[in-house]
């Protein structure tokens, strides 16, 4: 079961198919299917970087744990049960940042945590989208002669989440079957989704990232079942 959070609150809850007939999900997979393609994220993140004098977030250990997850076949079956739920393997409780916070002060905290993305609250406490720490930089800009401009920069910086933020985002709950997660996560290009309780209450978020994790630890994950 998936509920798609927006800035006038909830669009719609159900399960894939249901999402796949909603109009507010597939203009969003239709804006990310062309970010996927036409943005570079890795030049987004070194340009703010450069602006700020900050490190690069941590890239590594995708290979470490590739290596990992494939050395578990090689080991003896275990005996704890599958991972199959969102609830097993998300991060909880989950870093979320106010709308009406400034990029500058996103970006640095989201830095600070090593975190890619962060779903984004409204005032009422709900979901309301998903900031991507790497789509930061406004397509208007990518190639423009004004980007070395630091007045482009500080204007960019004081804006606010919600105007860079992905709304409406799906959000995942701890019952969600993993399968279905990794599905919706291919679907939209998304690297992550906030996971809500029963009252739409943030309990946690579910990345990409996490699943690689859980597929290098025992017990092992469940994407069949």
């Amino acid at each position: 079961m998936f509920t798609v959070y927006g800035l006038a609150g909830r669009v719609i809850s159900g399960d894939l198919e249901q999402l796949a007939r909603s109009e507010a999900v597939q203009s969003l997979a239709r804006v990310r299917a062309a970010a996927a393609v036409g943005r570079g994220s890795e030049v987004v993140g070194t340009a703010l970087q450069r602006v700020q004098s900050g490190g690069s977030p941590p890239l590594g250990g995708l290979a470490a744990g590739v290596r990992q997850a494939l050395a578990q076949y090689e080991e003896a079956p275990s005996r704890e049960q599958p991972l199959s739920l969102v609830r097993a393997v998300m991060s909880s409780p989950a870093f979320c940042l106010p709308a009406q916070m400034s990029i500058d002060e996103a970006w640095q905290a989201l830095q600070q945590r090593g975190l890619s993305q962060a779903p984004v609250l409204g005032a009422d406490g709900h979901p309301v989208g998903l900031l991507l720490r790497g789509e930061l930089l406004p397509p208007s800009l990518m190639g423009s002669p004004d980007l070395p401009n630091p007045w482009h920069w500080q204007h960019l910086l004081a804006e606010t989440v919600q105007q860079h933020m992905l709304s409406p985002v799906p959000c995942a709950s701890p019952q969600t079957p993993l399968r279905q997660l990794a599905r919706l996560l291919l679907d939209l290009h998304l690297p992550g989704l906030p996971v809500l309780d029963e009252a739409g209450v943030l309990v946690g978020f579910v990345s990409r990232s996490d699943l690689l994790k859980a597929v290098a630890h025992d017990p092992p994950l469940d994407l069949w079942g």
